[in-house]
């Protein structure tokens, strides 16, 4: 039987190493750009604190060893009151996304705001995520310990030289 040589767990995607890496944004998976998130309560029915997510696909550029791999990185873009009201201080859900867009040099920062560039925009001025594909920067992946989780993690990001 085929079946016979699989295991009850294999790991099928390779992790990037730890260090710095010249990114390219990619076009998003099947399941578009956006990602939901409902947290459960203790009895494991969904609550209507909910997080809609940007899922980029990040196709590394350089080192050469690296090329072409995929690092996929989120960033916030919505939340409900309820959402926002389990953490220990209010937020600006879109503030995470408009931070990384004013890292990767996608917008302008000045005073603390972000202001997205003309290019990357649509006609009804919100920013156009299909036009930022292409779209080149550096970044860090490093480990980030949670509690009991170790995972990888674009900890820091910033534009083309």
């Amino acid at each position: 039987m085929i079946l016979e040589e699989l295991g009850p767990k294999e790991k099928v995607f390779e992790d990037l190493d730890p260090g710095d890496y010249l990114f390219e944004i990619a076009e998003p998976g099947e399941k578009g750009w956006l990602v939901e998130f409902t947290d459960k309560d203790d009895q494991g029915q969904e609550t209507n604190a909910k997080a809609t997510y940007i899922n980029w696909r990040l196709r590394v550029v350089q080192p050469e060893e690296s090329e072409n791999r995929n690092f996929f990185h989120m960033t916030m873009i919505s939340a409900t009151d309820d959402k926002i009201a389990k953490a220990k201080k209010p937020y600006n859900p879109r503030a995470f996304t408009f931070q990384f867009l004013g890292n990767i040099g996608v917008g302008i920062v000045q005073n603390g705001e972000v202001t997205i560039l003309d290019e990357y925009l649509a006609r009804g001025g919100h920013p156009d995520l299909n036009k930022m594909i292409g779209v080149r920067f550096w970044g860090s992946v490093r480990v980030v310990k949670r509690g009991d989780r170790e995972f990888l993690s674009l900890t820091k990001c910033w534009k083309e030289a």
